[in-house]
Order: C-alpha cells, then structure tokens, then sequence
C-alpha cells in the first residue's frame, strides 16, 4: 500500500514529537492539533526526500532552516512560534546530537514508509550521525554449535 505525502509527514511529526518529548521538549502537538505551518513544514521535507534520494539529515536541517529563515523565523533560546524564535536555527554542526539524530529519523522514517531507494550517501549519513551510538544491529554470533566433532556452521551456510 503506497502511503501518500500527508501521511508518511504525519508519521513522521508524531515520531518527532514522541522523540523530542523524550529528550525533554514538551512543545510538539498532536498531527491533529498542529498549525498548519507545522504541518507544511513536515510536507516539505518528505517531498525533499522524494525529489532526491541522496538527501543528507544535514540537508534536511539546512532546507527546514532556509524556509524558517524565509518565513522571518530567527534563533532564539526556547521555541517560541508568537516570537519566530527557534534554537534549532544554527548550523548543523552546532546541533547537540540530540537534535542532530530528530533529522535522522525524519529521513529514516520518509526513506522507509515512502520506499525511498537506498543511496549510499544516505546510508553514510545515517550511520555516521551519532558516532558514539554503539552498533546497529549488534554483531551477534549466528554459529551452529559443533556437532560430533563436525566444524561449525555459520547458518548462512545451511
């Protein structure tokens, strides 16, 4: 079932707003409760990733921070939408990693649910987002016990 550009943008609001209360920022709403800037906000990166499959997370963030700048949105030290202050407006290299990986998930989430073709650069960006994140999946030892003294079997080799 091919999913359409709102729903694949809702997905990926409601991952977002789950992943940012978990960080502690309480300030997302509900996909049904979100202005509608939000919400085109949310359109707009999933049809960046339709348009080019080899979007980076750094991308993705400097696109979102060009249409807020566009829309007279400047940093500021706590999000605040009657004010157009953001403090996701700097350069991805000064995102914490926490807000660095918000923009990985984002494009995990459309690359997945949109059947996005995997690029390399993608796959690079993605694994190279949070270096000190252990390795997924974990290296897990798929050998066969040795049986009457045969030698050990990896299950590929069945």
């Amino acid at each position: 079932m091919a999913l359409s550009v709102d729903q694949i943008a809702m997905v990926a609001h409601e991952a977002n707003k789950a992943y940012c209360s978990m960080i502690g920022d309480h300030t997302q709403v509900n996909w049904d409760m979100a202005p509608e800037w939000v919400r085109q906000s949310a359109k707009v990166g999933v049809g960046l990733v339709f348009a080019d499959p080899s979007v980076t997370p750094e991308i993705m963030h400097n696109s979102w921070m060009a249409g807020k700048i566009d829309g007279g949105w400047k940093h500021g030290p706590i999000k605040a939408p009657d004010l157009l202050e953001h403090p996701c407006l700097v350069p991805y290299a000064d995102l914490s990693s926490d807000h660095r990986l918000k923009d990985v998930l984002f494009l995990a989430i459309v690359r997945i649910l949109g059947d996005v073709p995997e690029k390399p650069a993608i796959v690079a960006a993605v694994a190279n987002a949070e270096p000190e994140a252990p390795a997924f999946p974990p290296k897990v030892d798929l050998s066969l016990p040795d049986v009457e003294g045969k030698p050990k079997k990896k299950r590929s080799d069945r």
